[in-house]
């Protein structure tokens, strides 16, 4: 087996605890797909009865489209259950930017930190972290100013 096969696999067993259908044979196949950028088959039976089960892996591996992003990193964002939430609420760059920023129980607005009116503002331009903080401060459905703003300084 090769290095980085034993480090996927080790990294793996941490990210999906307690789920006795994952064999070593079955996660390095699901990484030679991965490497060929298939998506991975049968994801949905593999995360069954995990932390996963429920995480929209597959919308997210649809976003991601030709992006380049670990697969881990992926699994990393999605044990939260606000990643779930963020992606079915179409957020994807804050689901696969820090999903536990927003791991906050309360309503929109305790978990955003901006009134439920911004959502479909939020929705339609997908807004990342550093441009919902910026909103945050502007409070201005305006996503040329907000970009113009994060163009001027280190935000």
């Amino acid at each position: 087996m090769k290095q980085r096969e034993r480090e996927y696999y080790k990294k793996l067993k941490t990210l999906i605890p307690n789920d006795k259908s994952i064999t070593l044979n079955n996660i390095l196949n699901s990484l030679k797909q991965i490497d060929k950028g298939i998506y991975l088959e049968n994801i949905n039976e593999k995360i069954k009865g995990t932390i996963y089960q429920y995480a929209p892996l597959t919308e997210a591996v649809i976003y991601l489209g030709n992006h380049k992003m670990d697969f881990l990193k992926v699994l990393e964002k999605a044990k939260y259950p606000s990643f779930e939430l963020l992606m079915k609420a179409g957020l994807y760059e804050l689901a696969l930017d820090n999903p536990k920023q927003f791991n906050t129980k309360g309503n929109f607005e305790k978990r955003f930190g901006i009134g439920k009116e911004y959502y479909t503002f939020m929705k339609k331009h997908n807004i990342t972290t550093n441009e919902l903080n910026i909103l945050i401060e502007t409070k201005r459905k305006n996503i040329r100013i907000i970009r113009e703003i994060l163009k001027m300084g280190d935000i």
